[in-house]
């Protein structure tokens, strides 16, 4: 399964499967506001996956997030009715260096409509609002979001900086960016240099998901193809 398949599959797989979860992802529901919040464990796999989405949605329009323990921030959008190779879009960042926190904890805070914090593999918190169900902070980083949705603005969010080695996989329609091989894909370091390469070169594909290489392996590379990028891992 693609990650845009199972981004859509996320909430009804939760509601249906019974609760599976290993040590590090133990199985989580909670709900501020507007917000609902699952983590839970990818089925025949050992990744974990935490799902943020809107409570109320109108006519299928609406956007939502994944993030997962392989460091990945998807901004996914429903633009309405229709084919999902047609009505919906993705856009995904990765953050390094991975592996420092692994199980994506979540704190939630009740005062002024309510926030959700979830810990990435990075170490880093992003922060999502209770009241708008969208995300509002990042740490050590500058998030510019568009609160309408539509397929021009590319998923509604850019991070204009980041105090650290981020991947900007960019945005498609209908499935993820990641997904074709042949697509190129954006690092830049906190100094705001960037270093584009194609994905086969920083994904493997395991079944039909693309899988983001170890960072042993991605700083290898980034120091042979990007060498002008600060690379702290």
């Amino acid at each position: 399964m693609t990650k845009t398949a199972f981004k859509l599959a996320f909430l009804l797989f939760f509601l249906i499967t019974p609760m599976r979860s290993l040590a590090y992802c133990e199985d989580f529901l909670v709900g501020i506001n507007n917000l609902q919040v699952y983590r839970q464990v990818e089925s025949g796999s050992t990744e974990c996956y935490v799902s943020l989405q809107p409570r109320n949605i109108e006519g299928l329009v609406y956007r939502d997030y994944l993030i997962t323990s392989q460091g990945l921030l998807m901004v996914f959008n429903s633009y309405g009715e229709g084919p999902s190779s047609e009505a919906t879009g993705a856009r995904e960042f990765y953050f390094f260096p991975r592996g420092i926190k692994s199980e994506l904890e979540i704190k939630t805070t009740e005062a002024e409509g309510g926030f959700i914090q979830v810990q990435m593999p990075s170490g880093r918190w992003v922060t999502f609002s209770g009241e708008t169900a969208d995300i509002s902070s990042l740490d050590s980083g500058s998030i510019l979001r568009d609160p309408k949705i539509y397929k021009e603005n590319r998923g509604g969010i850019e991070i204009t900086s980041y105090d650290g080695l981020m991947l900007d996989a960019s945005f498609t329609i209908g499935k993820s960016p990641t997904d074709d091989l042949n697509r190129k894909s954006t690092f830049r370091d906190s100094e705001g240099r960037t270093c584009q390469l194609q994905n086969r070169l920083i994904f493997t594909k395991v079944d039909v998901n693309s899988v983001l290489k170890s960072d042993v392996e991605i700083s290898k590379l980034l120091k042979s193809k990007c060498p002008t990028l600060r690379i702290d891992f």
